[in-house]
């Protein structure tokens, strides 16, 4: 087939045509693609700068809050550069971008200007409030050795530096003097004799208000008080010194007057250890036994009692009232710890008030015999024995004094209660009537008898229990 030139001329068009259609469209994808990424450097520059000024403001935060509680304020600026360069090329690396990383070294170098500006004011500022705490500190001192012109010079001298506002200064300079005139006064009226005298010279001070007065007749009032009991307590415990000097020599008959004489007893104790002493030596020259070194064992057993079952009642005093007159020196002594043992209200003097209580119940109940004085004289041994344990013991527990009680009366309880048994098998054996007879005497009649040694009433024993005779 045979193809016109013009027909040729109209597709060389077309194909034409179709190729530069073609090329704009290629032309128009490159330049999308192009902007693109263009969008993305741009997004990654923001993000990469936005995590880098974070990462710096949040570092430089952290070293400035460190400074709260850092003394060194002489290196806080030196410290600061090192610091601030490490942190710098920390968060570089992090930065791929070079108009992020441009951006960053801009901002980094615009904010070093006030943060070391902010760093070095923070320094001054520590030092100058340890110029104003020294300030204190020396005016506190003055004010205990009273120099006022010191406290004037120093507080001139802190408003002029500038570390001192000038009202604060006024303030701290008239306190002080305020409180030189007040421990002036204080130390004065302490180192006078007695609190009449320090009273006085408060009520004549000038320059205290009214309740700067009262404070300061209170506190010297308190201090008088305390210091009298100090040489109160002082002076007894040289008087316990010297009692534990010449308890032996009173044991042993040694003692003499000069001892008593250089003792240091007041007045009274005085004449008391010379009655002892005088006592003593009569009782020997007349051939009789040392009341010093002699226990009346119903004498013991009363005062145990009332130490171990009556506490407030009796004091130390009532204790060596009766030395020489029934009780010992030794007796007097350990009854005397026993007290103070019990005044402390500790487990052990519970465990011994429990066994002078189960003793006593023993005595009332004929355990120690019927004959009166027999039984106190057993009650009082008894007694002896178990005050003797717990001061030979001074870690017993309760079972342990309880357990030495039981061995203290297994004989006697032993024979008590094989008494009831014998009656008993009598009964069986002799006929009833007898038995019971014996066993449950009539109503009038009593198997035993004793008197309460704290009512003197006549007690009988019924078989059964005791009670109080008509």
């Amino acid at each position: 087939m045979r193809v016109s030139p013009e027909s040729m001329t109209q597709e060389t068009r077309a194909i034409g045509q179709f190729a530069q259609s073609v090329a704009q469209v290629g032309g128009t994808m490159s330049e999308i693609g192009i902007a693109f990424e263009n969008k993305l450097r741009e997004a990654r520059e923001a993000s990469e700068y936005a995590g880098a000024e974070n990462a710096w403001k949040e570092g430089i935060n952290q070293f400035k809050l460190g400074l709260d509680t850092d003394t060194d304020y002489k290196t806080y600026s030196e410290r600061f550069e090192g610091y601030q360069s490490q942190l710098y090329n920390k968060i570089t690396p992090t930065l791929t971008e070079k108009n992020a990383q441009g951006a960053f070294k801009r901002f980094t170098d615009e904010d070093l200007v006030g943060e070391r500006f902010a760093v070095s004011h923070r320094a001054n500022q520590t030092e100058m409030n340890f110029m104003k705490a020294d300030y204190h500190k020396n005016i506190e001192l003055a004010v205990k050795r009273g120099d006022t012109d010191f406290i004037n010079k120093a507080t001139t001298a802190a408003v002029a530096a500038g570390y001192i506002k000038a009202d604060a200064g006024e303030t701290a300079r008239q306190n002080a003097l305020k409180k030189v005139e007040y421990e002036t006064a204080w130390q004065t009226a302490i180192s006078m004799p007695d609190a009449e005298s320090a009273t006085e010279l408060i009520e004549q001070t000038k320059g205290l208000s009214p309740g700067e007065r009262n404070s300061l007749l209170t506190a010297v009032n308190r201090h008088f008080t305390a210091e009298e009991a100090r040489q109160k307590e002082a002076v007894e415990k040289g008087r316990e010194a010297q009692r534990e000097n010449l308890l032996p020599k009173m044991r042993d008959g040694s003692i003499t007057p000069d001892d008593i004489y250089n003792a240091g007893f007041d007045t009274g104790e005085e004449k008391q250890w010379f009655g002892w002493m005088d006592s003593r030596n009569k009782a020997i020259a007349s051939g009789k036994t040392d009341p010093l070194t002699e226990t009346n064992d119903a004498v013991y057993g009363n005062m145990s009692e009332r130490i171990n079952l009556y506490p407030d009642t009796v004091d130390k005093a009532d204790i060596w009232a009766l030395h020489g007159k029934g009780l010992s020196t030794s007796d007097c002594e350990k009854l005397t710890k026993t007290h103070e043992g019990n005044e402390k209200d500790s487990a052990k003097a519970q465990a011994l008030k429990r066994g002078h209580s189960t003793l006593n119940t023993y005595k009332n109940d004929g355990l120690f015999g019927d004959d009166t004085q027999e039984s106190e004289k057993v009650w009082g041994q008894k007694s002896n024995a178990l005050d003797q344990y717990s001061a030979d013991h001074p870690d017993a527990s309760n079972e342990d004094i309880t357990t030495f009680l039981e061995g203290l009366v297994s004989e006697e309880k032993s024979n008590y209660f094989g008494g009831i048994l014998d009656a008993y098998w009598r009964n069986l054996t002799f006929g009833l009537a007898g038995g019971i007879n014996e066993m449950f005497p009539a109503k009038g009649e009593y198997e035993k008898t004793a008197t309460n040694p704290k009512t003197g009433d006549k007690m009988g024993w019924d078989g059964e229990k005791w009670q109080t005779i008509d």
